[in-house]
């Protein structure tokens, strides 16, 4: 007879099942595992990645940027973090990270277990894009709650 499932299989198993049943392709590492890096490449030069709070990105709250003050403030109440892509100072890519709940559509969510974290409401500018920006985040989201340090983030 099999054992339990693990705790990290029966919490993912459902989030799996929701976004595979879209066609949509979900990685999930284990943070601070070394071999992880592998999936996030070096940036380009002339781009940075910052670790940012949800209303450091204010400025940029703008139907062009995908962005509205009050998701920013929602993201900031959950405790949500937030990894910004920016060439020459402008901004040209985001991603966010909770350990709480992610906000699917307006209607939905996605409860987050404490052993978790989850990239939700990636963007990237279309003349930015095919530049791996989405997965350099990824090196600085791995960082971004360090006591969680060998937990697993799950993007899509």
């Amino acid at each position: 007879m099999a054992g339990k499932p693990s705790l990290f299989a029966r919490v993912t198993a459902p989030v799996l099942r929701l976004l595979t049943r879209v066609g949509t392709r979900v990685l999930i590492v284990k943070l601070g595992d070394p071999n992880a890096n592998i999936a996030f490449p070096e940036l380009p030069p002339g781009y940075t990645a910052e670790p940012k709070e949800p209303l450091d990105l204010l400025p940029w709250a703008t139907s062009e940027y995908s962005l509205t003050e009050s998701f920013l403030h929602e993201a900031s109440d959950r405790g949500d973090r937030c990894v910004a892509n920016f060439y020459n100072g402008q901004l040209v890519g985001y991603g966010f990270v909770t350990r709480s709940f992610a906000p699917v559509t307006e209607q939905t969510g996605v409860k987050i277990s404490a052993a978790l974290q989850y990239r939700y409401k990636g963007w990237t500018h279309p003349e930015h894009r095919r530049k791996y920006l989405s997965h350099a985040r990824g090196r600085i989201n791995s960082k971004l709650f360090p006591e969680q340090s060998g937990h697993r983030m799950v993007f899509y």
